[in-house]
């Protein structure tokens, strides 16, 4: 057996030379600290300086039952969470211009448009003209679109909450066709695509019995609501797929402790595919199979089955991101 122990000779060379073994120590200490402020700066900078602006655009095939063949591939291009006035301006307009490459046939947004910034509308104005598509802009309110708030979370509740003036002032004027508890039909030849948009869901306004009663009794829709948590109070009305935003995915999620701050109730609910079985009604997370070449496929949902997609959202409260990229989606239909 080899014996690794320094030979007496060099060791008692060692023993007389304190001087070259501070050295050592002193070198591997700096190496240390350096090696740690590395890593500390790379966590602080890149949630900072470079998370928050890498948006990642997703493409997801859609089946949806009740459509017709006119359908097949159209696109439907679904963003939120923009917080307009808070968010970049330079960031919000390259990942649009972005989007528009993709030659969306519809465009969605599903809330928190603006911040609470009084110039936010202003910097949205200079956003809209940006969304193009033949069938238009589609937008529901998220709550930070209006002027006061508070949450159905804490149990409390706002009488004085009312839409931000300035924007629906703005969307008026627009091109923006803006749904509060209203359903809207796109129509192919005889072929008919309804989408409903419900208000938010801590808006005393949130009323989807009044939106879905504008459906015919055999239609399915495609719902709008900014807050995932609506689920619990939209599992009996008629619709397969469920478009939202609100959490950011969480924003800043911290390895084995989770996301820091969630004004959400499921917190289980963060961002991603939520199939909710026509038969029991439970809720699971829905596994996706990722292709770079084509949008990724949902095959593992059944003609009666619906889905909640959690969009991490564009924007953010506070500049900072941490394993919740920001992001747009695009959708390609597929009649089932």
């Amino acid at each position: 057996m080899n014996d690794f122990r320094p030979q007496p000779a060099i060791a008692a060379a060692m023993r007389h030379r304190p001087l070259e073994r501070a050295m050592l120590h002193r070198r591997w200490v700096r190496s240390l600290v350096r090696g740690a402020g590395a890593v500390a700066l790379t966590a602080l900078v890149w949630p900072r300086l470079v998370a928050p602006y890498r948006c990642q655009i997703k493409r997801y095939t859609m089946p949806l039952r009740g459509i017709g063949e006119a359908f097949r591939g159209y696109r439907i291009l679904h963003l939120t969470d923009l917080h307009t006035g808070r968010t970049r301006q330079t960031y919000l307009k390259r990942v649009i211009k972005q989007c528009m490459a993709l030659k969306p046939d519809l465009i969605v947004m599903t809330g928190d448009l603006i911040h609470y910034h009084p110039h936010s509308p202003g910097l949205l104005a200079e956003l809209l003209p940006l969304l193009k598509a033949p069938d238009g802009v589609l937008a529901t309110l998220g709550n930070h679109d209006y002027n006061e708030y508070s949450s159905r979370y804490t149990g409390a509740r706002s009488a004085r909450r009312t839409i931000h003036r300035r924007l629906r002032a703005l969307l008026a004027q627009s091109h923006v066709r803006l749904l509060l508890n209203q359903a809207i039909c796109i129509k192919r030849g005889d072929d008919e695509l309804w989408l409903v948009g419900i208000d938010d869901f801590w808006s005393p306004g949130f009323s989807p019995a009044a939106a879905f009663a504008q459906l015919p009794a055999d239609a399915v829709g495609i719902c709008l609501e900014h807050n995932p948590d609506a689920l619990t109070q939209l599992r009996d009305f008629q619709w397969q797929w469920m478009l939202c935003g609100h959490s950011h995915g969480g924003q800043v999620n911290v390895p084995l402790l989770g996301p820091m701050y969630v004004p959400m109730q499921h917190r289980n609910w963060l961002s991603g595919m939520f199939k909710l079985a026509a038969v029991g009604g439970d809720v699971s997370a829905l596994s996706i199979h990722r292709d770079e070449q084509r949008p990724a496929s949902l095959l593992a949902i059944g003609r009666e089955d619906r889905i909640m997609y959690v969009s991490c959202g564009l924007g953010y409260t506070a500049p900072f991101r941490m394993f919740a990229p920001p992001e747009a989606a695009l959708f390609e239909l597929l009649p089932l």
